[in-house]
């Protein structure tokens, strides 16, 4: 349902930036596979294993070194994950720790050392004088060998996962999903269309504030869809999926019978879910703001690397390109009897845009280079979305406060002279 969404994926992707999630999972696996294990090796008196033991003391002493160990590397690993989310938050944007959140590999890595190591704790706590379960000792042997070569990647993923490229390409990738699961066109204007939107402007309807601050993450259309025809109401959301709404403000309004719509308010309310930060699931413009933030840090006095903010312009243009190759998508929900009952709030190229631009042709005032390349960036956003039927009113205002800004802040007659062409070149369809 792309940018309208149920709670569900938003809880799930929720679990996929958690830290907890995997490494919860092997520590379960260590404990059970560790306990049962042990057991089946004593009662069925198993072959021995990989590795030979001849006598306890020595598979115990084998156990207590791993588990002694993999609690070292533990640490060490975790001490790497909190120098790379400091670095990437500092140099780039505190937006972008979601991205190391989310990383598989990090996760996989914690779960398999803490896995490793509940298991030989495990282990040892069921060693018997009665015998070496020679293949038990082995699985702890083999756990730990693996552990040591994901911790090797996991070096190497860190180091590689630092470079402001890598970082911008992941999040190309993110925006590139979020745009795929847009909202379903609906074929064009349609006479459903057509009424609801002259009945939402015409009307000013029940308005159902938030009654606590934060951003809007999740949105149950399809709830509020068959409220709305079970009540006969049509619903028109207010607040976007990104925004960030403030106790007593709009999140729809609510329109038909006022006395069915003020009872209904509650219930529309809690089909809107706030979160404390923003998720990526259904906001095109998360995307873009971490971009735009990168750009900005690559052009602050502080870091003055124009070179990365060059790079996350780039991705920010793709993203936009990528939005604009699509038609704008059709707003309206309809019920079974095509009544309209939900008119979404839906992203608009302009929006994104201003997004993208609008904070950092300030802070490119006086690069001219900077200032040549996002008017041009934004020209092969014009052309795609000129194909596409969208306005380009906010994409031509930008070039056009990048090129005055550049002429009154560049000291440089020649620099402003060569933006001020390579505007003049670029196409004004």
């Amino acid at each position: 349902m792309g940018a309208l969404i149920r709670r569900f994926p938003v809880s799930l992707d929720a679990l996929r930036q958690s830290f907890w999630a995997l490494p919860g999972v092997g520590i379960s696996l260590g404990v059970l596979v560790g306990y049962f294990l042990v057991e089946i090796d004593y009662s069925h008196e198993l072959a021995p294993g990989i590795f030979n033991f001849v006598d306890l003391q020595s598979a115990r002493a084998v156990l207590q070194t791993i588990a002694t160990v993999t609690v070292s590397v533990i640490g060490l690993s975790f001490s790497v994950i909190l120098v790379a989310l400091q670095l990437a938050s500092q140099q780039l944007s505190p937006r972008v720790l979601r991205t190391f959140q989310g990383d598989r590999l990090v996760q996989s890595v914690l779960a398999v050392f803490i896995g490793t190591f509940m298991y030989c704790l495990v282990v040892l706590a069921k060693l018997r004088e009665d015998g070496v379960p020679a293949l038990s000792i082995s699985v702890g042997v083999l756990s730990a060998i693996v552990a040591f070569v994901l911790f090797v990647a996991f070096i190497h993923h860190i180091v590689v996962s630092l470079k402001p490229s890598t970082l911008i390409k992941r999040i190309g990738a993110d925006g590139r999903w979020v745009i795929e699961q847009r909202w379903p066109q609906a074929g064009g204007e349609t006479d459903v269309s057509r009424r609801a939107v002259l009945w939402a402007a015409g009307d000013d309807g029940v308005a159902v504030p938030a009654r606590q601050a934060g951003f809007v993450s999740a949105i149950d259309v399809d709830g509020l869809i068959r409220m709305g025809a079970k009540r006969r109401l049509s619903i028109v959301q207010r607040a976007e999926i990104g925004d960030y709404v403030l106790t007593g403000a709009v999140l729809a309004t609510l329109h038909g019978d006022r006395d069915m719509a003020t009872e209904a308010a509650d219930d529309v309310r809690g089909r809107f879910t706030l979160a404390p930060e923003r998720s990526l699931v259904g906001d095109v413009g998360f995307p873009i703001r971490q971009l735009a933030d990168i750009a900005l840090r690559g052009l602050s006095p502080s870091l003055n690397d124009p070179t990365t903010a060059e790079n996350a312009l780039d991705m920010l243009a793709d993203l936009l390109i990528r939005f604009a190759a699509e038609d704008p998508v059709e707003p309206v929900r309809a019920d079974a009897e095509g009544e309209p009952r939900f008119v979404a709030s839906v992203p608009d190229l302009g929006d994104l845009v201003r997004l993208g631009f609008e904070q950092v042709r300030v802070a490119a005032a006086g690069h001219p280079v900077i200032a040549r390349r996002m008017i041009g960036r934004l020209e092969e956003v014009a052309r795609t979305a000129h194909d596409h039927g969208w306005d380009l009113d906010e994409i031509r205002r930008q070039q056009g406060l990048i090129r005055n800004a550049t002429a009154g802040e560049v000291p440089n007659d020649e620099d402003a002279r060569a933006v001020r062409v390579f505007d003049a070149d670029t196409d004004p369809a």
